[in-house]
């Protein structure tokens, strides 16, 4: 089974119902390691397991591919148990002392019920957007609650370093803005006043702002829209919402918008039949070239982190004459290098 075989046959089992998926699939070729490797590569072995559960597909799969999904899915069933306990405490605790916040990311999506099995989605830490105005605030209060960081804070950063407590099982990452470009895309006062409280008293995006910030989160945050790729992990959150999609491609365009659902239409996700150009159509020809050419895939991703390192040594020496709270970061920086040098 080549790696193509294995994006469709995962996609088929996420994405498409029992009758689609039985007439697609011969699950007597499949080579599961393969699956295995694509599924945990996007954090999505719980929710394989959720839909083949769904379609009542678990007893004609692999046995031990069944054994293991399913030990996968049970950890992160318990781990998410745990998730919405900790995100009551956090947000009993902001509501107390008056922090304007909101929980974004997967964190939102499991408190809001997106998802009919709460071991379906994968979490990696807690993300809580606070107000401009209750930065500083959010940050001493979650520390004075038992929440530290030893990472070094680095400039102009979207969040404050990731934050761990000692009896927790998530780490938090406050952040005071949603995109690492400062742009106009989404703006954090807006998704703090539209913001939704749910019965368990925790406060989550609007929809059309969830679907915003799994897209945007992907494209500009984890470069997808640099590397031209997907993550099935993002799809998989706001597939539910295909008329909200829609309405949100008629009126609001970005590249961001447009590259996601050009190639969530090309590996039959979504149906959204963005209108192409050239730029398009030369992004779809990088997306499908990185997929079936290994030796293309290793070239583009090397191209792309040296466009990344060159943005980020142009804006640095930019910063180096425009901003005196830049300068004084790289003086505690390099003043912090001397001491390991001096004192060790």
């Amino acid at each position: 089974m080549s790696i193509n075989n294995a994006y469709k046959i995962l996609i088929t089992l996420l994405f498409k119902n029992k009758e689609e998926i039985e007439k697609e699939i011969d699950f007597k070729k499949i080579k599961y390691d393969n699956i295995i490797k694509l599924a945990s590569s996007h954090l999505m072995i719980p929710a394989l397991y959720v839909r083949l559960r769904e379609n009542k597909l678990l007893k004609i799969i692999n046995n031990d591919f069944k054994e293991y999904i399913k030990y996968i899915y049970d950890l992160n069933k318990i781990r998410n148990n745990n998730l919405m306990k900790e995100l009551r405490e956090l947000s009993k605790l902001y509501i107390e002392n008056e922090i304007d916040h909101v929980f974004l990311k997967g964190s939102s999506y499991i408190a809001y019920g997106r998802f009919n099995d709460i071991g379906e989605r994968m979490i990696g830490d807690i993300d809580v957007l606070v107000a401009k105005s209750d930065y500083n605030k959010s940050i001493r209060l979650s520390k004075k609650y038992g929440y530290n960081s030893n990472a070094i804070f680095i400039f102009d950063s979207k969040h404050y370093p990731r934050m761990i407590h000692p009896k927790k099982l998530f780490a938090l990452e406050i952040h005071n803005r949603l995109l690492r470009k400062k742009n106009k895309l989404l703006k954090p006062e807006s998704f703090l006043n539209n913001k939704i409280k749910l019965e368990s008293n925790i406060y989550v995006p609007n929809k059309k702002d969830r679907i915003l910030h799994t897209i945007y989160n992907y494209q500009i945050n984890d470069l997808g829209n640099l590397n031209a790729t997907i993550s099935y992990r993002s799809l998989y959150d706001i597939a539910v919402y295909n008329s909200e999609i829609n309405n949100l491609l008629k009126f609001k365009y970005s590249k961001y918008l447009n590259n996601y659902f050009l190639i969530s239409d090309y590996i039959g996700v979504t149906n959204t039949n963005v209108k192409l150009n050239i730029l398009n159509k030369i992004y779809l020809c990088r997306f499908k070239a990185k997929r079936k050419y290994k030796i293309y895939n290793i070239l583009d991703n090397i191209i792309c982190r040296q466009i990344r390192a060159t943005s980020i040594r142009i804006n640095n020496f930019y910063r180096l004459f425009t901003s005196s709270k830049y300068r004084l970061y790289l003086l505690n920086k390099i003043n912090r290098k001397l001491n390991c040098i001096l004192f060790y």
